[in-house]
């Protein structure tokens, strides 16, 4: 359960029990590929089929159905991991196309918009 300006909310996904701010935006996170902003995007074809789950809407395909079995029946280590990497893409993603993240590129271990090199950030 979590706290946020005196109310309580437990898993806001599954219970339609996200919190709603006047000034800010909810950002939603699912495991599973849909309408979420912090989701996976698998494959697209031109005909999209979708269901709504508590007020979530999510898109009926395969890797969704293999995601729901996951839930009951956990998977590998490598699976989980694979998951785990997956997730931080996705966030990594929406940060990006939000203008929150930008990846910077080194060179000779030089970042340009920082001037110290990747060995020394350290110190």
């Amino acid at each position: 359960m979590h706290i946020i300006c005196e109310q309580k909310y437990y898993d806001g996904g599954m219970t339609d029990n996200l919190p709603i701010f006047a000034k800010d935006r909810t950002v939603r996170v699912s495991p599973f590929d849909g309408c979420q902003e912090i989701c996976p995007h698998d494959a697209r074809h031109r005909r999209q089929l979708y269901t709504s789950v508590h007020n979530q809407s999510f898109r009926v395909n395969f890797p969704n159905v293999v995601r729901g079995i996951h839930t009951f029946w956990p998977p590998s280590h490598d699976v989980l991991e694979m998951y785990q990497l997956q997730g931080v893409a996705d966030a990594k993603r929406f940060l990006r196309d939000e203008g929150f993240y930008e990846q910077s590129v080194v060179i000779n271990g030089i970042r340009p918009n920082r001037g110290r090199s990747e060995s020394n950030s350290s110190t």
